[in-house]
């Protein structure tokens, strides 16, 4: 099972922290507002440091789809279950791979396949 993604905090809770770093230890502020020592040690430091509690960029390439596209993919995929990969992408018209869709819609637990045909049962085989 994959660990939960790491959250990031909100410029709020930093100024939070800033504000109570002049008068409270490192444990206390953490547990006053319910966030890992560690975590508050580490946005003291980068104050130290850089005077900014801005994240860095980070690296990587940029995604090719947006939110709203993803959710377009998402709603599509569940009403149209047995449609392939390449026909769901002419449906939502994203510019995106077949593994780039399969990629965003894993992500949201949607595992498609298509669906294999089979012949009906007939009186007989019953």
């Amino acid at each position: 099972m994959a660990s939960k993604p790491r959250k990031e905090l909100s410029q709020w809770d930093k100024s939070r922290i800033e504000g109570r770093s002049q008068f409270m230890m490192d444990a206390a502020i953490g547990r006053e507002l319910h966030i890992p020592r560690r975590t508050v040690s580490n946005i003291q430091t980068r104050l130290e440091t850089r005077h900014s509690s801005e994240n860095l960029p980070r690296p990587g390439r940029p995604r090719i789809t947006t939110k709203a596209q993803d959710k377009r993919l998402v709603s599509a995929a569940e009403t149209n279950t047995r449609v392939p990969f390449a026909l769901l992408q002419n449906i939502v018209n994203v510019p995106a791979s077949t593994s780039t869709i399969r990629r965003r819609l894993h992500e949201d637990m949607i595992r498609k396949w298509r669906a294999v045909k089979r012949t009906l049962l007939r009186k007989e085989h019953a």
